[in-house]
């Protein structure tokens, strides 16, 4: 009797396959989640910065209905505080300007913490305007 010198290789490229394409789907799927995450972020940066730049409008008028610059960002920076989120306030004429900061750290890949950046902007009109 003899016996074979080779082994068979029937269903070894499945298995080929199968342990190729695992970490490039695990890589999609950390996309996905990390991706979604961003995008949560840069989100929530723009609505605290809108919501911030009108609570600076609004902390801001004066008994006059003029806009006071330190009232108005020292309203908005109370807002990003109370929110949890850094930023910076600009107050120029009747307009106050808010970037929030907002971080992500991702929770699927090993990509360092992502800032989701969002500009609010609101104006303060006087009543008849």
């Amino acid at each position: 009797m003899r016996k074979k010198l080779w082994r068979s290789e029937r269903g070894e490229a499945p298995s080929i396959l199968l342990f190729g394409m695992v970490p490039i789907i695990l890589m999609v799927i950390g996309l996905y989640i990390d991706g979604g995450g961003v995008i949560n972020a840069q989100e929530q940066a723009t609505l605290v910065a809108q919501s911030a730049a009108r609570a600076g409008v609004n902390g801001g008028i004066t008994a006059d209905t003029t806009l006071s610059p330190s009232l108005a960002r020292e309203a908005a920076q109370k807002y990003l505080a109370t929110s949890g989120v850094e930023g910076s306030v600009a107050v120029q004429g009747q307009t106050v300007t808010v970037r929030a900061v907002v971080t992500y750290h991702p929770e699927f890949l090993p990509i360092g913490p992502k800032q989701g950046i969002g500009i609010g902007e609101a104006r303060a009109f006087r009543p008849g305007q």
